[in-house]
């Protein structure tokens, strides 16, 4: 995986980039492929990905490989300062495409009861990020949601 450093996980990118997305199942790995990686530059891969013209968050199968792949690996997405924007970046944007699909970003947020002192704090302060960036009348769901997650005590 992309896990050997910038220049290498950016040459693997951009060969896969130009090899897998002839076909609609080739896309579809890469977006996993890319989205899974543990590494430092997995936020910038995930960024360029979701600029290319193949890439459509209104495809729910899109959206859902990047938030279920980025949410999974909680160590970036919810630990590191920049993981933890990324994420709520992630989440807004895939909201205002489609609602339900940014449940797989609010997915991080699933044990935020685990967490302590700042941890808990910044997710705390990410949720409601979230939930002042997005409409809560066309995105009720959504809006409960993380609504629910920081009354959870």
């Amino acid at each position: 995986m992309l896990q050997k450093g910038r220049s290498r996980g950016l040459t693997e990118f951009v060969f896969l980039l130009c090899s897998w997305t002839s076909s609609p199942l080739g896309v579809e790995q890469l977006v996993v492929y890319t989205c899974f990686s543990d590494s430092d530059y997995t936020p910038t891969l995930i960024s360029r990905l979701v600029e290319e013209p193949f890439f459509k968050f209104s495809h729910s199968g899109h959206g859902r490989a990047v938030g279920g792949g980025w949410a999974m690996n909680r160590k970036r997405s919810l630990l590191t300062p920049e993981g933890l924007k990324f994420t709520v970046d992630m989440c807004v944007r895939v909201g205002e495409v489609n609602g339900m699909t940014a449940f797989t970003f609010v997915d991080a947020f699933s044990d935020i009861q685990s967490l302590e002192g700042d941890h808990r704090k910044n997710v705390e302060q990410a949720i409601t990020d979230i939930m002042q960036k997005i409409d809560p009348k066309t995105r009720d769901a959504l809006y409960s949601k993380l609504a629910a997650l920081i009354k959870q005590e």
